[in-house]
């Protein structure tokens, strides 16, 4: 029902119901202005008639109104203009019959609504802003309509009536222009709709697969358990990797490769974290229901051997997931140091996210494999620490410091979690041992990648 229900809202969002939600809102906010304009107009009336001077309280509260609502009153007598209420841009300074004849106009930096009434001797003339086309733009100046219309700024119109059916009128019927909608579909608020429903989807179908995988372990089938919730898991990152569905994702920035990439398989940072999602719900059915041998061997060293055998994979996921800790910090323009705190923003908190949920399947592994054997002796537990940590200069054998970082963090976090199986440490000091090895050796980590990033920008500048 939910992938219905995020099918059903991805449908509409990447149709027109938005264009002519907005196409309606458009039209109403604008009677409602132009209503505004003309109480001003008109209220300008009895102000002339009572001959009440220029910057009275009257006309200062009518005027404030005005620019409240982007409205510009001009004055003028004997057909010479004597006053107006806005002097951000240039205004005719002589009136004549043709000048606000028609209700759309373009002057100086802007298009215009407009109306006139006469008042005796005078004309007052309403000037509704409703977009601005300056000849520049910077970071104070945009042009495009205005934001109370709600339209983004990359939406532009036409005086063509068959321009498209996106049609704006005045309160009394005459037609002004034809909004014209970007022809591919940009991200607003109303993505987060499809978003959310997805995302939903996504959650309820990991905890069906849980829920799957409890339902085999219960029937004494741990191994086909596993292999079916890996296979499930890939399923759906395969899915999601060759279809480029949701097609909703694909729309935000997150799935943008422009982020960063790694490869054909993980082509963007929202790849990413959807594999880490995946991989660290697998990962706790791993230290749940992995099936490991407790049965100790006769000799020492056939011990030793065994239980190396064990955290081998374990220090080829550290491995491995130190290979995409650097590849993320060294080939994203992500901003990963957090002493910039102003230069951090969401794909910085998604990228930490996603480190931290990939940490998962090396760090429950190896909790599995030492709990698995918690009978064994403290000699044989270290020395297969020690003989499974061989194996990282085989991949960073031409960078010392970082062989040594990998080195250092796998053997604290493994010595760390056997002392805690061997003790009854409480799980929140626990908790603080584990931040504290983490960030430190986190933090080397990311200052060694962040320096190779910096050598290879001056290399190329």
């Amino acid at each position: 029902m939910l992938i219905l229900l995020a099918i059903g809202a991805e449908s509409v969002y990447l149709g027109d119901f938005e264009f002519r939600y907005r196409t309606r809102k458009f039209n109403r906010i604008l009677r409602e202005k132009e209503k505004i304009m003309d109480e001003c107009i008109n209220g300008m009336k009895p102000i002339l008639a009572k001959g009440e001077s220029h910057g009275s309280l009257s006309e200062a509260n009518l005027f404030s109104i005005a620019e409240q609502n982007r409205i510009t009153i001009l004055e003028y007598f004997g057909n010479k203009l004597t006053y107006w209420s806005d002097n951000d841009f240039d205004v005719p300074l002589f009136y004549n019959d043709t000048l606000f004849t028609s209700p759309l106009i373009f002057i100086q930096n802007g298009w215009f609504l407009t109306e006139t009434v006469q008042a005796g001797n005078e004309k007052i003339v309403g000037l509704l802003r409703f977009r601005s086309d300056y000849g520049f733009e910077n970071d104070i100046i945009k042009n495009g309509f205005l934001k109370m219309y709600g339209v983004s700024g990359n939406v532009g119109f036409s005086r063509d009536k068959n321009a498209s059916e996106f049609k704006v009128f005045t309160s009394n019927g005459t037609f002004l222009f034809c909004l014209l909608f970007p022809e591919v579909k940009v991200v607003t608020l109303f993505i987060f709709i499809p978003l959310l429903l997805w995302g939903l989807s996504f959650i309820f179908l990991i905890w069906l697969t849980l829920e799957f995988v409890k339902y085999l372990v219960n029937r004494n089938r741990n191994a086909l358990a596993l292999i079916s919730c890996g296979a499930i898991f890939l399923t759906v990152y395969i899915i999601i990797l060759l279809t480029r569905r949701p097609a909703v994702f694909f729309l935000t920035d997150l799935f943008s490769p422009y982020r960063y990439t790694m490869n054909a398989v993980i082509p963007s940072l929202g790849h990413l974290t959807l594999i880490s999602i995946l991989l660290a719900a697998f990962s706790y059915m791993l230290y749940l229901y992995l099936p490991v041998n407790e049965k100790t061997k006769k000799t020492q060293w056939s011990n030793t051997l065994r239980f190396t055998m064990l955290l081998f994979p374990g220090a080829l996921l550290f491995t491995l997931y130190q290979l995409v800790f650097s590849h993320l910090i060294f080939s994203s323009n992500i901003n990963f140091e957090t002493f910039k705190v102003l230069d951090l923003n969401l794909f910085s908190l998604t990228g930490f996210i996603s480190l931290a949920l990939l940490f998962c399947l090396p760090l429950l592994y190896v909790m599995r494999v030492l709990s698995a054997g918690k009978h064994t002796d403290t000699k044989t537990v270290i020395y297969g620490i020690l003989l499974s940590s061989l194996s990282f200069p085989a991949f960073f054998f031409r960078k010392p410091e970082m062989l040594v970082l990998i080195m250092l963090f796998y053997i604290l976090i493994t010595a760390a979690i056997w002392f805690f199986g061997q003790t009854r440490t409480g799980l929140f000091n626990q908790t603080v041992i584990f931040a504290l090895i983490l960030d430190c050796i986190l933090f080397f980590l990311l200052q060694f990648c962040q320096r190779r990033k910096q050598k290879k920008i001056l290399k190329y500048s």
